[in-house]
């Protein structure tokens, strides 16, 4: 099977959505009390860094993974 996920989409298949709440309005969702995810991928996903209005959200140190 293949998925392929924008934003939102990339954010879920990652071990746990709480690392991005820097990014969202918890008002939207004010009854998701468990954060866990698709655990799909071993990293985490950043989308929109540089964007508007995440650039505050998305300044933190990146690491670059590099695949051989």
């Amino acid at each position: 099977m293949v998925y392929v996920g924008e934003s939102a989409g990339a954010i879920i298949t990652t071990k746990d959505i709480d690392y991005n709440k820097l990014m969202d309005d918890k008002g939207v969702a004010a009854e998701l009390h468990d954060t866990e995810a698709l655990n799909e991928v071993d990293f985490y996903v950043l989308p929109h860094v540089g964007e508007e209005p995440f650039v505050e959200s998305t300044s933190y140190p990146l690491i670059p993974m590099v695949t051989s």
